[in-house]
This record gives structure tokens, sequence and C-alpha cells, in this order.
């Protein structure tokens, strides 16, 4: 235990010598982390995996929020330093810790309010992908992701705000994604959260214990929805929820893209689709790429996913912490 405390003290002043280094510019500071990325401190594969992702956490934050940079890396040399002290630091106890406020803060949140959008909310009624065609499949999902039946009837926890899915670089759009809005199922939620609130019906027959946030899988039949409309996000800022879906149901709209977990179909566990106004259903004898399937192109992206083959995140939902991403 002392090794390993030694080591994040160790790691912990370089990245403060760093960040004394962040008055020259964040490109100069992120190239001195990076640089410090390459070497491996310690022989220990755990260890010098702790370190990555400590580093990463580091350039991401830097990235992101360059204004706090310096309050944030403060913050997580005093968690290193404290647990030398202390002596009961874990060896992958830094990614944990990092993650320690956000729990906090909701759990917080849970207590003093029941009014969190999407607690109690409702399943979507349809079947598993893998018990019939993804042609027919696609008769069935089509048709309820353009009802909008998971945002009006079934109640489900969504985004903050329509967000930007990348930066802008001298006026030219670098997301994967056009700007976006998800919502997710309740199955979704609970896997998130841990709180079988926002799965009633798992809950009711036993199938939602109460759990750590993203722990174990997303249940079978989880689904999220991605709303796409046309960059920059900016431009919502201002508009109605009707201003807001005539823009999601023009012709030119991307429309939604759709994720639904059914771990029997495919290795990566995930049914994708592409639904949008105007569209006509795949046919048997067609050369076109799919609209919906196993396995289709947006698997390139999502198995690179921390965990669950989803970048999703409560920082992005309504009633919890943080900025969105």
């Amino acid at each position: 235990m002392l090794f390993s405390g030694t080591r994040y003290l160790f790691l912990s002043l370089t990245v403060l010598v760093c960040r004394k280094l962040h008055r020259f510019g964040v490109s100069v500071s992120l190239y001195l982390i990076e640089g410090i990325a390459h070497y491996q401190y310690f022989s220990n594969l755990v260890a010098d995996e702790s370190q990555d992702a400590f580093v990463e956490m580091t350039i991401l934050n830097m990235r992101n929020r360059r204004m706090s940079f310096c309050e944030r890396e403060t913050m997580r040399s005093l968690y290193v330093v404290l647990a030398l002290v202390c002596g009961v630091f874990p060896l992958a106890g830094l990614p944990q810790a990092a993650e320690l406020p956000q729990v906090a803060e909701y759990t917080h949140h849970m207590a003093v309010s029941k009014k969190v959008p999407g607690l109690h909310a409702g399943e979507h009624p349809l079947p598993l992908p893998t018990t019939m065609s993804h042609i027919e499949y696609e008769k069935i999902l089509f048709p309820f992701i353009k009802s909008r039946a998971y945002a009006t009837q079934l109640g489900w926890s969504h985004d903050k705000y329509v967000r930007d899915t990348g930066a802008y670089v001298k006026g030219k759009y670098y997301g994967t994604h056009p700007a976006v809005r998800c919502f997710y199922s309740p199955k979704v939620m609970y896997w998130l959260t841990g709180n079988p609130d926002f799965w009633p019906e798992g809950r009711d027959s036993g199938h939602a214990p109460e759990k750590a946030p993203r722990e174990g899988s997303i249940p079978e039949g989880g689904m999220i929805i991605k709303e796409m409309l046309p960059p920059p996000a900016a431009r919502y800022e201002d508009m109605t929820e009707e201003e807001i879906l005539a823009v999601l149901r023009l012709p030119s709209s991307a429309g939604c893209d759709v994720m639904i977990k059914d771990s029997s179909g495919s290795p990566d566990g995930w049914f994708w689709a592409s639904v949008f106004e105007g569209q006509e259903y795949d046919s048997p004898d067609s050369f076109d790429y799919p609209q919906a399937g196993f396995v289709l192109a947006c698997v390139r992206c999502h198995s690179v996913a921390e965990e669950g083959g989803t970048f999703s995140s409560l920082r992005n939902i309504t009633g919890f912490p943080g900025e969105p991403v």
C-alpha cells in the first residue's frame, strides 16, 4: 500500500509541475502531460493502467474545462496526498475518487427531491429485435420512434438540452453526430443510476435490486434514442419545444438514431437503427446499406466506450449534477 501511495505521490507532483506551466498555454501543458503519459513508472501492469487512467482524466479535463483546470487538478492532488498519509488508497482508486462527487451529489439530490424526470417512467412495449427479421422489426420500431411516445406518454429521462457532439474549428463542425438530444428508457436509467425506481417494472418483479451506478449489464430491451438536429446546438437555446420538434420533422432532418439492447443478437449486444422522415422500410432484395440491424457502422465508435457500449453519462441528463459533454 505504501508502494502504491508513493507512486501516486510521484505522479501527482509531476502533474502539479505541469499545472504550474499552465500559464504558458494549454497546448504546452498538454504536450508535457501527454509526454509524461508515455513513461511507465513501475513494472506493475495494474499500477501502470491506473497511471494511464489518471493522466487521461487530467488531459480530458484540461481540454473540456480549461478555465477550471487548476482548481480541478488541485482537488485530485489532494486526494493523492490524503491517500498516502492514510495508507488506505486502493491501487486503482483514483478514477473511482473522480466519480465519487457525482455519485454523492446524485444521492443527495435524490434524498431531497423525488421529482427527477424519468423516475417511475414507463417502459416501451416492443419485443426484442432477435424475435423477428430486421425488416419486420422496422415496421414496429419506426412508428414507435416517430410517434415520440417515449417523450409524450412514457416520460423517459432526457438530456438537459440540445448539445453538440464535437468542436468547431475555424468555423467547421467536427461532431461525430449533428447536435443531439438523447432519451433514455427506464432500463438504461436503472443501469446508469442503480436506483430501481427508474425501472418500476423491474423493481416490482425483483429484477432490479439496488446496485452501484453502471454495475453489471444494461437489461435486455434497454433503449437509447438520439434525436439529431442541424448544428450548432446554440441555435436551439431560445426555441420552444414546438419549434425544436418542427426542425426534427423536416424532410431534410437526420431524424433519430436508436440503440436497443439485445445481447443474443451480436457480440456487442446492440441493435442499431436510423429513423427519419420519408424513409421506406428495407426490402429483402435491396443492396442498400440497411437502416436497422446488428453490427452496423455505429460499432466503429461505440466499441471503444468504457462500459456498456454507450457513452451515456448522468451529467448530460436532466435532474443530475454536472455540465453536459
